[in-house]
């Protein structure tokens, strides 16, 4: 998955790669490769990580995931609510992987919220698999993005966004 394009610059600028924009039930991967294992991309198509061929990541700390882009709900309505689910190829121990939102998707302008929800910090092991998760409802923030705060196990990780 590309990396953020202005990570670690911390300026106003503005993003010149445009988000994904997500309607109420779309999902997306924010973290994560798709090029299966031992199969070379096609060159020339884009081979997006979906639920049958995402695949472990490796972040360093402060990098920052892909941004998306909530869109307002048709016909009005609740505000948005986002859920986020990340998952560890192996035990992130004290691994801490912060949502941040921004009103501009530029990287000085993302922001953690001050509620202990934002910080996914609390891992439970799923098969061979370390799995965190968290629900932000409501999520008013219009751009979102994910922060590697801590990894100090050096672990790969998959992170998926759904719009609820």
């Amino acid at each position: 998955m590309p990396i953020y394009y202005n990570n670690g610059k911390n300026t106003l600028a503005v993003n010149p790669v445009p988000p994904t924009c997500l309607m109420p039930g779309d999902g997306k991967y924010m973290l994560g490769l798709s090029v299966a294992a031992g199969i070379a991309p096609t060159p020339g198509q884009v081979q997006e990580p979906n639920d049958s061929n995402v695949l472990f990541e490796a972040v360093n700390v402060n990098d920052r995931s892909i941004a998306i882009n909530l869109a307002p709900r048709p016909m009005g309505g609740s505000t948005p609510g986002l859920l986020v689910q990340v998952s560890a190829d192996g035990d992130p121990g004290a691994a801490e992987i912060d949502i941040q939102d921004a009103a501009v998707d530029a990287d000085g302008a993302y922001l953690t919220p001050n509620n202990a929800v934002y910080k996914i910090t609390a891992w439970t092991l799923n098969g061979a698999v370390y799995t965190a998760w968290t629900e932000l409802q409501p999520e008013s923030g219009r751009f979102v993005t994910l922060k590697v705060i801590a990894n100090p196990n050096g672990v790969k990780f998959t992170a998926k966004a759904v719009y609820v």
